[in-house]
């Protein structure tokens, strides 16, 4: 077995929006299972390409330019190369703040697009990924002794890292900076071990599939604690929940009942209206009607699940739990299992708008086949080997094909054929001037920072840094102009 070790990571991007958005920043610290620094860490900066226009709100967060990006930082392939590695060392667990939801998906996009397997580091020579965030949730919910738990502005409870480490006495440095994230993120995991160890290794022993799917066992459906982000601050992220059975359409993803919320609705509705009051936000929903209280728990991402019976009266004064009204409520569902009907047909019937676009199609294509995944594993080991790519690979998913021609033209445009560096500059063209498949155009970048230059009343907002991504985005659109 390989040695088992913590890649304590964190991204900077451009953007929220992992599909559509690029990185700008990453770093990663090494520890052992007892936290301890094993590693000289690393920082590095990814330069960005003429497709693409970042976010200038962004920019405002973390203060990073893409000028700066591109004197300091690798090309997109390098430095996709170097994240994937570090993340593929056997015995590796990926492990950050909110980084299933966020900093994941994001490496699933990069490496997608620079014809990596977005999957394999996450499991393959026993490789796994955790995420920090809901073990805060956790213990504040139910064992916060020992933590300093900050509050917002508005005195409601707030477990954003910045407030976590000013809270706690932990140097953080520049909070939005990568490395200095990271450092606070390990400064923080170190914490919650030291004041609830037994919490924490019933977090981190507890997150793989196998563990989610025994607590949401689909047979006996017995209500356990569930902590996610889906649940609002004021109840401290918790509530309790059934399990009613497989989600229609997803194989990792299991449908849940939140039993804080009397199930008649849920029984009574017919099925047109459950799909209404599932996939319309709370508030575009007419007064007085609220949403149901169906969750889905995606076994493959870590969530935190607990049994009932950890709940002291403390927590569940605390936390506004009536525990013997959700039983009541669980009979109530048990006794119509024909809800499960309903919501096969509710999740099943749900449409999605198609996506043509190689560069946004990971969710939405096809996983590459044995063969195609072979060829991509020899484009890298030739490009290590001579530092070259092909022109073309002899993909059977025409998507990767496509794939290698960007790949090519964003990392190494100067090898491109004529032809090819038109094509490229075409395509640059719908991106930046068009605004194709919803990409951020030139109109709407000098838009966005009209924005930011007139709502900035007090100078907070520094003119040399707006007249900086003024001029980068004319760089850039001149370009494929």
């Amino acid at each position: 077995m390989p040695e088992e070790s913590f890649l304590w990571h964190d991204y900077e991007t451009f953007g929220r929006d992992p599909t559509r958005e690029r990185p700008v920043q990453f770093a990663a610290i090494r520890t052992d299972h007892n936290l301890q620094q094993i590693d000289d860490g690393v920082m590095i900066y990814c330069r960005q390409t003429n497709d693409y226009l970042p976010d200038p709100e962004s920019c405002m967060v973390h203060g990073v330019l893409p000028q700066t990006a591109n004197e300091r930082g690798l090309s997109e392939l390098q430095f996709a190369t170097e994240i994937h590695a570090l993340m593929s060392t056997p015995g590796t667990c990926t492990v950050g703040y909110n980084s299933i939801r966020f900093d994941d998906e994001f490496s699933r996009q990069l490496f997608f697009r620079n014809l990596f397997d977005p999957y394999a580091r996450e499991w393959q020579s026993g490789n796994s990924r955790w995420d920090l965030i809901d073990l805060i949730r956790l213990a504040r919910a139910l064992r916060p002794d020992g933590i300093n738990w900050p509050t917002n502005a508005d005195g409601q409870p707030s477990n954003k890292l910045e407030h976590l480490t000013a809270a706690n006495g932990i140097s953080h440095g520049d909070a939005h900076d990568a490395l200095a994230d990271v450092q606070a993120t390990i400064e923080i995991a170190r914490l919650i071990k030291r004041a609830q160890p037994k919490l924490y290794h019933y977090a981190l022993h507890n997150k793989s599939k196998r563990a989610v799917q025994d607590m949401l066992n689909l047979v006996e459906k017995k209500p356990v604690l569930h902590v996610s982000g889906m649940y609002p601050a004021t109840l401290e992220h918790t509530s309790i929940v059934m399990p009613l059975g497989p989600h229609p359409s997803n194989s990792n993803g299991i449908l849940v009942y939140d039993l804080r919320v009397n199930p008649q609705d849920l029984i009574k509705l017919p099925k047109e209206t459950i799909a209404e009051r599932i996939f319309t936000r709370a508030a575009d929903l007419p007064d007085g009607i609220s949403r149901i209280a169906i969750k889905t728990v995606h076994t493959n991402r870590c969530p935190v699940l607990a049994p009932v019976s950890t709940l002291t009266n403390e927590n569940k004064e605390r936390l506004n739990l009536d525990v013997s009204q959700a039983l009541q409520y669980r009979e109530l569902i048990i006794a119509n299992p024909s809800i499960m009907e309903k919501l096969n047909w509710v999740f099943s019937a749900r449409s999605h708008t198609p996506v043509h676009d190689p560069d946004l199609t990971l969710y939405s294509g096809s996983f590459a086949s044995d063969a195609d995944r072979r060829l991509m594993q020899s484009l890298h080991a030739d490009l290590a080997r001579q530092g070259t790519l092909p022109e073309t690979g002899p993909f059977a998913d025409s998507r990767f094909s496509e794939l290698l021609f960007r790949l090519r033209a964003r990392n190494t445009p100067a090898v491109l054929n004529p032809a090819d560096t038109q094509k490229w500059r075409d395509f640059c063209h719908k991106r930046v001037h068009l605004g194709e498949e919803r990409f951020r155009s030139i109109s709407d970048y000098e838009s966005a920072l009209d924005n930011l230059q007139h709502n900035n009343p007090n100078g907070a907002i520094s003119a040399d840094l707006i007249s900086a991504l003024r001029q980068y985005g004319r760089e850039v659109a001149a370009f494929s102009a």
